[in-house]
């Protein structure tokens, strides 16, 4: 597949991450002065308000991505214990199973969004290396 056909499709598909027309850098508010800095011994390196947007966008990116198996997770395992408390029944084998089941029924449920976002943050963030340089 082209670049070229990659990106229009992905503009198409996902029109909240098109960029910009008069700005050449994605549409998360990357900054538009220089990218590259010179350190002493003459090497280009990347400015560090760069460097932290991209891991701040890595981590909210990955936060999105695990937030629904964590909640649900998390919700069946509280009620589960609360259970577990009331019935006094101490089996671990019975707090485990239906929080690995829950987070199987999670991932199939929310599967194909958890992808979408991946697929998105991808792009975006192949489309800016251009514009780094």
């Amino acid at each position: 597949m082209h670049v070229a056909s990659f990106t229009k499709d992905i503009d198409r598909l996902y029109p909240q991450f098109r960029k910009r027309r008069r700005n050449r850098y994605p549409a998360r508010g990357y900054s538009t002065h220089r990218r590259w800095t010179r350190d002493f011994s003459g090497r280009r390196s990347l400015q560090a308000d760069l460097v932290v947007r991209m891991l701040g966008d890595l981590f909210w990116t990955g936060m999105l991505v695990c937030a629904p198996v964590l909640a649900f997770t998390i919700a069946v395992g509280l009620i589960v214990s609360v259970l577990q408390v009331v019935t006094q029944v101490q089996e671990a084998s019975l707090s485990f199973v239906p929080k690995l089941v829950v987070a199987a029924l999670t991932i199939i449920a929310f599967g194909p969004w958890m992808l979408r976002t991946l697929v998105a943050y991808a792009a975006r963030l192949w489309s800016g290396i251009p514009s780094m340089f």
